[in-house]
């Protein structure tokens, strides 16, 4: 009786779903899934809690479609594994899946524009997430606590990310998508694992606490549109070693990378304005510190405790130091621009090694700048009047005891860079030339290839940098290209600068298609590949122009002519050694009848001619004689 009931309450639903203009509420039950229906459209409301493995959402639910999660609708299925969203899906609302801790596998429809808060927080076990194409706005607390998650590439689609989005995941490489215009608080920060960030173009600043505390962020390449890094942005960032600025950011703001300990050389681009408070507080491996020009004001702390610090030349248009602004640092060597008007309490206070000041100007001019308490260590110095570097700002290379180091102006530069230095552009490395490496290096906005210690002008190959294999034309990157390229015996499909091992796709090289699997050159395919709107048949790593064939895809055999699979085609095919009939482009095992070819008409059975049938064959049209298979 239960069952008779169910079943009228699906029928009367899909009853309800073929009315055009009607619309219901009421809540329906199909399999694991309860939903509601509204203008003819399904929202999933709720799930059996007991459901196990990969669940492969339906696109519809009692003749609606499905086009909404709904808040909490898989809310702690423990027993889900892996759950694929269909393409009619265009929000999953807030905790549509939150605490499914067993949840390892998500695939986003290509039409969901929309991720609710916490729709999959504290799902423990997730690590892997295709995108969808549609992907907009990623909330608050989306991936929150997904420890698992090693990954999180942004697709291009998405302009927001909430505050909290990926807070404590376990991706270890982040690429932020070149949409996204607007990112929340904390929005990657506390990730243990997270080694790499590359933000896009459109990004205008990095949010407050953003990545704080991602103990094991080595590389961080700025946005280049990026205006302004928040408070406490990348504070305690221990392993932060290299940090690629942009030419537009304007401000840093209090704390932003407070305790990178590991930062060595900092280069604050000209454009930048101001640094805020602590902004480089206890950044104990600071050896080179160079500050552009655009700086007028240093705030209170903000480069306090910096110990690696023995030489220092602060900018010209420098107008205030603020309190306690260099305490603690192990200078020896100042120099200070004629702008400066106001050092403030303790900006030098315990610098204990400081012996030697050089003062732009007069002596008359030194009389002049305010110069707070507790600064003895600078007042007692040696004063050095009209003093200040004029030399080239161009580092060069100097032979030290048979290593070749980084100079500028003759002070040491612990810089990674290209120098050119006696016609030659040299590959430096915190400041030494590294003979042995083969990586790329970003040199006025361009990513170079440089071998044995050189820019190598000529190359075409790949290099591994940063965990990403990167495709080099003429000694840079070519972010541009599509192609292929060969490197050690095999030939890589490239995209976009980089191999692309997802792919699955044909690249036309030299004139000629190939079929690429993986990232590279498949030379034993034979089967279908689609590019564009098309199917193309490939065989031995190219697309067989010539062929006339049938090919395997997926468990389907399809007719292919000219290269290309051909829908809607009704014939007959010749393959290995067997004549099979194909329908609407693909073999029909089914069908057991006649079909004329090439002014013959053959018997068919079991999707080919069978050639050891004799007899007779009764039609539509007629009786007609068979023997071996061909009607006589």
């Amino acid at each position: 009786m239960k069952k008779r009931i169910v079943s009228l309450i699906l029928a009367m639903a899909a009853v309800i779903c073929l009315l055009p203009g009607i619309s219901a509420q009421a809540a329906y039950s199909s399999g694991v899934y309860t939903y509601t229906v509204y203008n003819n459209k399904a929202t999933i409301t709720d799930c059996d809690a007991g459901v196990m493995g990969q669940l492969n959402i339906p696109s519809q639910l009692g003749g609606c479609t499905v086009t909404t999660i709904d808040t909490g609708a898989f809310e702690r299925c423990d027993g889900l594994t892996g759950v694929t969203i269909p393409n009619t899906v265009t929000e999953i609302k807030n905790e549509a899946f939150y605490r499914c801790t067993g949840l390892k596998t998500v695939t986003i429809g290509r039409n969901v524009e929309n991720i609710g808060r916490y729709a999959f927080g504290e799902c423990t076990a997730l690590k892997t997430i295709t995108w969808g194409s549609s992907l907009e706005y990623i909330s608050d607390s989306a991936f929150y606590k997904c420890s698992s998650l090693s990954k999180a590439d942004i697709p291009s689609s998405v302009t927001q990310i909430g505050d909290f989005a990926f807070y404590q995941t376990g991706i270890t490489s982040a690429t932020i998508g070149s949409n996204v215009y607007l990112m929340g608080k904390n929005a990657f920060s506390g990730c243990p694992n997270l080694t790499t960030v590359t933000m896009g173009a459109t990004l205008k600043a990095v949010p407050d606490y953003c990545f704080q505390g991602c103990s094991k962020l080595k590389t961080v390449t700025l946005g280049s549109n990026v205006l302004i890094i928040g408070s406490r942005a990348f504070e305690d960032c221990t392993s932060l070693k290299t940090f690629n600025w942009n030419s537009k950011l304007q401000t840093i703001n209090g704390d932003a990378f407070s305790g990178c300990k590991s930062l060595t050389s900092v280069a604050i681009p000209n454009s930048v304005e101001t640094i805020g408070s602590n902004a480089f507080y206890e950044c104990t491996g600071l050896t080179s510190l160079t500050i552009g020009s655009g700086v007028t004001f240093i705030g209170s702390w903000c480069f306090a405790g910096c110990t690696g610090l023995t030489t220092l030349v602060l900018p010209k248009n420098l107008q205030y130091i603020d309190t306690y602004a260099f305490r603690g640092c192990r200078l020896k060597t100042i120099y200070l621009p004629k702008t400066l008007k106001s050092i403030g309490t303790g900006a030098f206070d315990n610098c204990n090694y400081l012996t030697d000041v050089h003062y732009e100007s007069n002596q008359y001019a030194w009389n002049n700048i305010t110069i707070g308490g507790y600064n003895s260590c600078l007042t007692s110095a040696k004063r050095h009047y009209n003093s200040y570097p004029t030399g080239s700002t161009t580092p060069t290379l100097k032979n030290v005891n048979g290593t070749w180091k980084c100079y500028v102006n003759g002070v040491f530069k612990p810089l990674t860079t290209l120098v050119k230095y006696n016609g030659t552009w040299y590959y430096v490395q915190n400041g030494v030339v590294n003979f042995n490496a083969r990586t790329l290096v970003k040199y006025n906005g361009v990513w170079y290839f440089v071998q044995n210690g050189k820019w190598n002008s000529t190359a075409r190959t790949v290099v591994k940098y940063n965990n990403t294999w990167y495709f080099v034309e003429n000694g840079k990157v070519n972010f541009n290209a599509r192609t292929l390229v060969q490197y050690g015996g095999v030939w890589y499909f490239v995209e976009n600068g980089k191999i692309n091992f997802n792919a699955r796709t044909v690249v036309k090289y030299n004139g000629t298609w190939y079929f690429v699997q993986s990232g590279k050159i498949d030379w034993t395919a034979r089967t279908l590949v689609q590019y564009g709107s098309t199917w193309y048949f490939v065989e031995k790593g190219k697309i067989n122009w010539n062929g006339r064939t049938v090919v395997k895809y997926n468990n389907i055999w399809y007719f292919v002519e000219n290269g290309k699979y051909v829908p809607n085609m009704i014939t007959l095919c010749q393959y290995n050694n067997a004549w099979y009939f194909i329908q609407n482009g693909q073999i029909n095992w089914n069908f057991v009848g006649l079909v004329p070819y090439n002014g013959k008409t053959y018997f068919i059975r079991g999707g080919k001619i069978d050639w050891s049938f004799s007899g007779t064959v009764t039609t539509v049209k007629g009786d007609f004689t068979v023997k071996k298979g061909v009607v006589v």
